[in-house]
């Protein structure tokens, strides 16, 4: 299965959790700051919220 978005707040909260608790697999690009935030948990501390939504184009 995969789940394409453009930012959290398109998907209602009940399905981010989900996702969030049962994707093991996730590829994330550049995001906003808030997504950066919200997202940061599943990988600290080696990578962080700047880390995140300061990522170049195409890595």
């Amino acid at each position: 299965m995969v789940l394409a978005h453009q930012h959290l707040g398109q998907l209602p909260k009940e399905l981010r959790d989900a996702v969030s608790a049962n994707a093991r697999t996730k590829v994330w690009f550049s995001m906003s700051p808030e997504d950066a935030h919200a997202l940061s948990r599943h990988v600290a501390p080696e990578v962080s919220e700047h880390d995140l939504s300061h990522l170049g184009a195409y890595t």
